[in-house]
């Protein structure tokens, strides 16, 4: 186990962070349920208790996966950005101590951070080739990628004959 400042187990690290969760989505008016709250010390690394299996069982029943993924995104974001430096320190040192893990709060920590990017890549992936081959792709997949590729390479080309021009690198 990795050591750290402010916690010495790996409960302790899971108390705080599901604490300050908690807390977070209480301020923003959206409580956590006792299985939301449950599913915070999820971890795929075995050994759960009987009560964590019922929670898991439970959340798997009466939960939508992806919805309470997003909310747990929104409340760390809302909670990161309200942070002090000494808050964020003691995030961090906890985060630290569950890394070593499979800790489902890892996850859905780090969800936080890039749903930004997924946005933005969701909206140009009908662009992006697939290197999966269980991917479907649409046909033409493989021409508008080299278009755009040519379209890349001319505005560049462009961009580089105007600044060479300016700076009076091309005399005829």
């Amino acid at each position: 186990m990795s050591s750290s400042p402010h916690f010495t187990t790996i409960r302790a690290a899971n108390d705080y962070l599901a604490q300050r969760i908690g807390e977070e989505a209480a301020r923003l008016n959206d409580p956590l349920t006792d299985v939301e709250r449950g599913m915070l010390y999820f971890t795929a690394e075995g050994g759960l208790s009987e009560s964590m299996h019922e929670v898991s069982e439970k959340f798997d029943r009466e939960y939508d996966q992806y919805a309470y993924e997003e909310t747990i995104g929104f409340v760390v974001k809302s909670l990161q950005q309200r942070q002090t430096a000494e808050e964020q320190q003691v995030w961090d040192d906890a985060l630290f101590v569950l890394a070593d893990g499979d800790h489902y709060l890892l996850t859905l920590i780090d969800g936080a951070k890039g749903d930004d990017v997924v946005a933005s890549l969701d909206r140009v992936s009908p662009w992006l080739p697939s290197w999966d081959s269980r991917d479907k792709r649409p046909r033409g997949d493989w021409l508008r990628l080299i278009l755009a590729a040519c379209a890349v390479l001319a505005f560049a080309l462009v961009i580089v004959v105007a600044l060479a021009s300016g700076f009076g690198l091309l005399r005829r």
